[in-house]
C-alpha cells in the first residue's frame, strides 16, 4: 500500500504550517506529524492558513520525530529529509510506496541526528541567484514530485 508521510521538525511560521497542511490535502499525503517546537497548529493563524485540512487526515501534534521516524520505519516506510544542498537531486531520487519525508525549521533546517539517521538526504536544485527557498513551497515541489512518480509506477490501492 503506497503511504506518504511528512514531519515538521520545529517549523516555527504558522503561515508555513497551514500552507504545508494545505499541501499535503491537495496531494493526498496520509498523515503529518509536529515536533513539539514547531508552531501549535490549533493557532487561529495555521487554522485559517489550512482552509480545513487540518480535519482531512490524521495530524499528530508535539511528537518527537526521532520517534515518529523510527515507528514509520517500523512499518516499512524509508526515512527521506531535506536539506538546501548536499543532498541527492530531488528528479534523480525514486520514492517507494511507502516514505516519510521530514522537512526542517525555516532557518536551521532538519537536525544533524535526523540528518545521520536518514535513509536519504533530498535537495531541491538551484538554478537561480536566490538564497533559500520557503520550506512551504519545498513540500509542495516533493510531495509533487512524489505523487508523480507514484501514480506513474504504482497501481492505486
Amino acid at each position: 500500500r503506497k503511504s506518504i508521510i511528512i514531519a515538521l521538525e520545529g517549523v516555527s511560521d504558522p503561515g508555513n504550517v497551514g500552507t504545508i497542511l494545505r499541501t499535503c490535502d491537495w496531494f493526498g499525503v496520509n498523515a503529518v506529524g509536529l515536533s513539539k517546537n514547531s508552531v501549535d497548529i490549533y493557532s487561529p493563524k495555521v487554522l485559517r492558513s489550512t482552509m480545513g485540512a487540518l480535519f482531512h487526515f490524521p495530524v499528530m501534534n508535539e511528537k518527537d520525530v526521532k520517534e515518529f521516524a523510527r515507528t514509520a520505519r517500523a512499518r516499512h516506510c524509508e526515512l527521506f529529509v531535506t536539506a538546501a544542498e548536499g543532498g541527492a537531486e530531488l528528479q534523480s531520487v525514486s520514492f517507494p510506496p511507502r516514505s516519510l519525508v521530514v522537512f526542517g525549521n525555516e532557518s536551521h533546517g532538519v537536525s544533524d541526528p535526523l540528518l545521520r539517521a536518514a535513509d536519504h538526504t533530498l535537495t531541491i536544485p538551484k538554478y537561480g541567484k536566490a538564497d533559500s527557498l520557503n520550506v512551504a513551497i519545498s513540500c509542495g515541489i516533493i510531495l509533487s514530485r512524489m505523487r508523480t512518480q507514484l501514480t506513474d509506477t504504482l497501481p492505486t490501492t
